[in-house]
């Protein structure tokens, strides 16, 4: 593929197009930073646009690069939009897709990029009419398909406004057992559309060795798409914390974009996770964790998760000096000041200081990033997507002092609260316990994930495991 682009970008300088072309985007007017040749006939522009502040086009590029390599002789042309100093970085390594920017001179347009159009994604016609718009590129790959053929348009467009709301709604509970598989059916290259039907046996079937075949599925139709791959990993590594083999299938399929110094920091953290979850190859998951506190510089959302992610080793005491240094930096950012709470929550149980953790959650209680009901603040750490599988033991410690506050009083709906907690951090007998009290056969959601507790604790046995709770 790479002698492909080369020829590419020598025919493009042979074509004399040196000076910069200007292209009408969502984003605005931007010009070319670099020579790239269009396809013979342009009929779609794929432009993804990214701010200065962002790196997320490091774990984006090679996906958008194999999307072009798989797509320029049906007619698609790759375009990354930045701010000016952003792009001109890009363009210096001479990617094979057009790298585009507001003129050097136009503040207000960098400006926008930055705070406005991080991340978005627009497909385009020849005649520049906007075809999709989405939030990520994956599954952009099912929307080109369907395009392409006239075959499932319709159904592609629909199950992509339908799958934020999927990803939402699944480990929340209920029946989506058709939705989900409508959805992937229209978007089988889209990592999140694999995710939820993961994500579906597991929080509202309980249904382990249906999960299981589902993962093997995603990691071989999304073995060839970096991105998609990685989205899926992210997602899946987190919605389970009990089956080492699982996180370990995961690691091997990413290991070899991780491995890629070209890939970011998203793709670096999805993959340490794995490794530690695994509990396998701890010498390469110390290697990642020493590197990437110095990539993460400025960036406080990744530095919390990298403190987070840390705590799921199996011996986490090792990495407290790592996490706690990048805790310390992120903490200067309001606006990630609850997640910092609950990354530290995490280090503090983890590591075993209790007492520490108890001042803490005193502390976190009267800001007023804590102040919220305490059934919710656990409920939605729990099963959010951008919290699911991060911050669980802050999640019981709320859940204990709802028990404590409401004692005899506590209603059904905080007891499968409860029950979800105990189960995320590995009491599994209790959890059980408590999930009966809330008569699971007469709720959809209750069962689904009673009986997930269930199977976990008969593989469990089955598997002569200890029953190791999160300290």
């Amino acid at each position: 593929m790479l002698a492909a682009l080369a020829v590419v970008m020598t025919v493009a300088r042979a074509q004399g197009k040196s000076a910069a072309t200007r292209y009408e985007t969502p984003f605005g007017a931007v010009w070319t930073q670099n020579v790239r040749a269009e396809p013979a006939a342009v009929k779609w522009r794929l432009w993804v646009g990214y701010s200065d502040a962002n790196h997320d086009y490091l774990d984006h590029l090679d996906y958008l690069v194999s999307l072009q390599s798989r797509w320029q002789a049906a007619g698609l042309q790759v375009g990354v939009v930045m701010p000016t100093g952003e792009a001109r970085k890009l363009a210096a390594t001479q990617p094979p897709v057009l790298v585009l920017a507001p003129r050097p001179d136009d503040e207000q347009a960098n400006s926008n990029i930055v705070e406005q159009l991080n991340g978005r994604v627009f497909l385009m016609n020849a005649d520049d009419a906007v075809l999709c718009a989405m939030a990520t590129p994956d599954g952009i790959e099912d929307v080109l398909r369907a395009m392409s053929s006239g075959a499932g348009r319709d159904q592609v467009l629909l199950a992509k406004t339908q799958l934020l709301t999927l990803l939402q709604n699944v480990p929340d509970g209920g029946n989506f057992g058709r939705a989900v598989d409508q959805c992937l059916q229209a978007m089988p290259k889209s990592g999140r559309a694999h995710a939820a039907k993961v994500l579906n046996y597991w929080w509202c079937e309980g249904d382990l060795q249906a999960a299981r075949t589902a993962v093997k599925v995603a990691l071989k139709e999304l073995a060839d798409h970096s991105l998609p791959l990685c989205t899926f990993a992210d997602l899946v590594v987190r919605g389970d914390h009990e089956d080492t083999e699982v996180a370990g299938w995961i690691a091997a399929a990413i290991a070899p974009i991780a491995k890629d110094a070209r890939h970011g920091a998203f793709t670096q953290l999805v993959y340490l996770r794995a490794l530690l979850k695994s509990r396998g190859d701890a010498r390469t998951a110390g290697r990642i964790a020493a590197i990437l506190p110095k990539r993460l510089r400025g960036r406080p959302r990744s530095q919390v998760i990298f403190a987070e992610t840390v705590m799921d080793a199996e011996t986490p005491e090792i990495y407290r000096d790592a996490a706690e240094r990048a805790l310390k930096s992120a903490e200067a950012h309001a606006a990630w000041k609850r997640w910092v709470f609950c990354a530290r929550h995490k280090l503090l149980k983890r590591c075993g200081d209790d007492a520490g953790a108890k001042l803490l959650m005193a502390t976190y209680r009267k800001d007023p990033v804590g102040r919220g009901d305490l059934n919710n603040d656990a409920w939605y750490l729990m099963v959010q997507p951008q919290t699911m599988g991060r911050f669980d033991t802050l999640a019981l410690a709320q859940t204990q002092q709802m028990q404590a506050v409401q004692g005899a009083r506590i209603s059904v709906n905080s007891k499968d609260t409860a029950a979800l907690a105990l189960f995320r951090n590995g009491h599994l007998e209790q959890a059980i316990a408590l999930a009966k009290e809330t008569n699971p056969k007469t709720h959809s959601a209750y069962l689904g994930r009673f009986q997930r507790y269930e199977a976990v604790l008969a593989r469990r046995k089955s598997n002569k495991l200890p029953a190791k709770a999160n300290k």
